[in-house]
């Protein structure tokens, strides 16, 4: 294995990570957020 393709898949992973982390965080706000209105409701 090449140190480019170690660094892209590094660089991939870590891309991914960045991006799943926020979207779960907005998926468990829009959960608790329905959640809330729907007890109060």
């Amino acid at each position: 294995m090449s140190v480019a393709k170690v660094t892209k898949i590094c660089g991939v992973i870590f891309a991914e990570q960045n991006f799943v982390r926020p979207l779960f965080f907005l998926l468990e706000l829009l959960r608790n957020l329905f959640l809330s209105g729907f007890v109060a409701g």
